[in-house]
Parts: structure tokens; C-alpha cells; sequence
């Protein structure tokens, strides 16, 4: 229930691109991923508690992404994380999280499960 991802490294930088994996079977969303210069911020529901799981990554293996996922991409325009809340219940889940992006903080991507 804890999770140990440090979002606030993520403030201030540039999400390049923004795309979702999509199982190929059913065609259900997986993940949503956001890529930045060094990383990749993943953003994945556990199915057997459903919350909202949150991941930091250095890299993906997109070969291997291709073979289980189809993939979308969701936005392409440069900005810069402003802020990143998690939205955390009464029990300690992650219900979601919310990231809002430069320069028009009206954009905001929220996520709750």
C-alpha cells in the first residue's frame, strides 16, 4: 500500500510524449505512460485491489512492449510538470493521483480508480 516512488523528482520536467498500452486480446487499457528525458513515469490499476499503481523507470523495452500491447499516443505537445498529488484513502490505498502540467495550469490529467 505504500508506495516508495518519489514523484516530486518528476516536478519541473518536460513530458516529451504521453501514449497508453492497450492489451491485445481485449483491447483494455494497461498503462499510461509519460516519457521524459531519463524517465518514464508509469501509471498502472493493481486488478486484484484496484489501486492506482505508480511507477518510475529508466527505460522500456518497446520490442517487448509490442508483443503484449498495442500502443496510443495520447499527447506529443512539451510541457513541463508543474505539480503531481496522490490521492490517498482513508485504509492507505492510492485511489489515484493528479498531474498538472505548464503552462496552463488548467491542464490537469487525473487519474482515480
Amino acid at each position: 500500500m505504500e508506495s516508495i516512488v518519489d514523484l516530486d523528482t518528476l516536478t519541473g520536467k518536460e513530458v516529451l510524449e504521453a501514449f497508453t498500452l492497450h492489451d491485445l486480446e481485449q483491447g483494455w487499457l494497461q498503462q499510461v505512460v509519460f516519457q521524459m528525458e531519463e524517465v518514464y513515469l508509469i501509471v498502472a490499476v493493481d486488478k486484484d485491489s484496484d489501486e492506482v499503481v505508480l511507477s518510475v523507470l529508466p527505460e522500456l523495452n518497446f520490442p517487448a512492449l509490442e508483443q503484449q500491447f498495442s500502443r496510443t499516443q495520447i499527447a506529443n505537445q512539451r510541457k513541463k510538470i508543474s505539480w503531481i498529488w496522490r490521492m490517498t484513502n482513508q485504509y492507505g490505498y492510492e485511489d489515484g493521483f493528479q498531474l498538472c502540467r505548464l503552462p496552463n495550469f488548467r491542464t490537469t490529467l487525473e487519474y482515480n480508480f
